[in-house]
Order: structure tokens, then sequence, then C-alpha cells
């Protein structure tokens, strides 16, 4: 027999665990709910909130009594502008009178001066760090150096990246030289923004002309960069040359050859046909008496 479990082990019914798990909820929102009245109902302010421009001076507190004051001081890389003030009062609200950070702006690079024949652009619209300065140049000139400058921080103060760059004229160098043609300007060394050349192909002695493919005038259009690549001059097609007879190659027999190997003489020719007429004469002529015999024979028989 198993003895009957102590009242002390049972485990309590689901539906009072559910009503204790209720009753601690409940305990919690009041707690809650008493809290947030008791710092409503205070004489105190919380520690502000951070800005991007300025920071508390000293060690902060949990929470400030009304009447008390905080002072701020500008973060690294920035200046105080007078004339805002720089402390705060926490007020009977709850609140902190005056709280702003506009007193504190960014420390600035040197404003740039425009390149002679050409001009700088602020990108974002100010010159503090963090801040881009873009260059250009007028029309017939490049720039030499960096396009882009960027305002850093160093330390507690701002610079440039770089030094300004500057505009140089457009020059370009002699064209390139082409094959069986030339270009105007030849004694030519250096050439302007703008100066154009014209390619003319060299004259042929033969029946057919030399052809120019491609653009004839090219003109300086940057530093050393001209509008396009030079022409060519395209000469007549090349006739090739017509085939030897197959019997000039090894192996292959000449049609003016004997079957001998040998050239036939024309007194050999004459000689083979001579002959020939000879033996059709005689092969004629034995037909012949041929026939003339059988006749008389045929003739004797009758009578």
């Amino acid at each position: 027999m198993t003895a009957a479990p102590l009242e002390s082990d049972a485990k309590p019914p689901r539906r009072m665990r559910k009503t204790y798990a209720f009753w601690w909820c409940l305990l919690g929102i009041c707690a809650e709910a008493l809290l947030f009245l008791l710092s409503t109902l205070s004489d105190a302010c919380e520690l502000p909130p951070p800005f991007q421009a300025m920071e508390l001076k000293g060690v902060p507190k949990p929470y400030y009594e009304v009447g008390e004051t905080i002072q701020y001081q500008c973060k690294k890389g920035y200046l105080y502008l007078l004339p805002f003030s720089m402390v705060a009062t926490c007020e009977p609200n709850h609140t902190w009178v005056p709280i702003s950070d506009d007193g504190c702006v960014k420390v600035e690079c040197i404003k740039l001066q425009d390149p002679s024949f050409g001009h700088v652009h602020y990108i974002d619209g100010r010159v503090s760090w963090g801040s881009r300065a873009q260059f250009s140049c007028v029309e017939g000139y490049y720039l030499v150096g960096m396009s882009v400058l960027h305002c850093v921080l160093k330390g507690n103060d701002a610079y440039w990246n770089g030094p300004s760059p500057r505009c140089e004229k457009i020059y370009c160098l002699p064209p390139p030289k082409i094959k069986n043609g030339t270009h105007t300007f030849p004694d030519i060394d250096v050439f302007k923004y703008h100066d154009a050349v014209i390619y003319t192909c060299d004259h042929n002695p033969g029946p057919d002309k030399f052809s120019l493919v491609g653009t004839s005038m090219l003109f300086c259009s940057g530093h050393n960069t001209w509008s396009s690549k030079p022409p060519e001059c395209k000469g007549p097609k090349p006739t090739h040359p017509t085939k030897p007879p197959v019997y000039n190659y090894p192996g292959y027999p000449n049609p003016r050859e004997g079957i001998f190997g040998q050239e036939l003489d024309a007194w050999i020719i004459a000689l083979i046909v001579i002959t020939s007429i000879v033996g059709v004469a005689v092969i004629f002529l034995i037909i012949l008496r041929y026939l003339e015999h059988r006749k008389k024979g045929n003739v004797s028989a009758a009578k």
C-alpha cells in the first residue's frame, strides 16, 4: 500500500497560480504608476539631452533641484558664438531654460580664392570642416592639381587637405604622322587650343590614287589631346600574279612533250603525215586489185 501524499507536497491548482500571477502584475503596474506620480510631483529636473555641438561641464547628476543651474561648453571642432548663453536653469515645470546649441559653431577653413582663369565652387555652401570646394577652369585652360579639396579638422583648427590647383593654357604636341600621307603645318612643334590641321594623301604615280579613310581635319581639343584619331591613306588594291601552268610544277608532264619525253620537231611531224598518206594509198590499191581479180574469176566461170 502506497502512502498518501502530504498536503504540503501537493501543487496548488492551476486557477490559483493564475490568480497569483494576476496580482503580481497588478502590483508592478501600481508601483510604476506611483513612481511616475512621485517624479511629476517632485521638485527636480532630469539630466537634459545631449547636443551635437556642446557638452555638459563636470560630472552629471541623476536629477537637479528647481533653480539649480548647469553649464555647457563647446565640443572639439566648435567655437563659442556670442551672445548665446551656455547656462541652463531647472524651472518649476521641470524643464531647462534656455536650452540650445546655437551658441557653438563649426571651426571654418580659410576662404579660397578663384585661381587665375578659373573658379572655385563650395559644394556644401560653407567652408567649415566637412565641407568641399570644387575648382574649374575657363575654356582654353586645364586644371593642374586636385579638382576637389576637403576641409578637415586637425586638433582644434580646420585646414584644406591640399593646395589650391592652378589653370594653365591648353597646348598640343604635333599630331601623329601617317603612312602615304601628311598634314598641314608639319614644321610647327606646339599647337594652341583649337588649332586645326588637315590630312592629305601623297600622289600615286600609277593610275590609281591613294584614298583618305577617316576624318581629314583634327583640332587641339585638350591638353595634348586631338579631337580624333588620324585618318589613313589606303592604296590601290594589289594585283595578284597569275599562277603558272600546272605542267610547270614538278611531277606534271608537259603537253608539248612526246610519249618519250622529247619535244617533237616539225620534220618529224611532216614525216608522220606523209607516211600516213602513203599507207592509205597502198591499202586502197590492194583493195582495188582484189576487186579486179575477183571480177575476172567470175567471167571465166561463166564461159
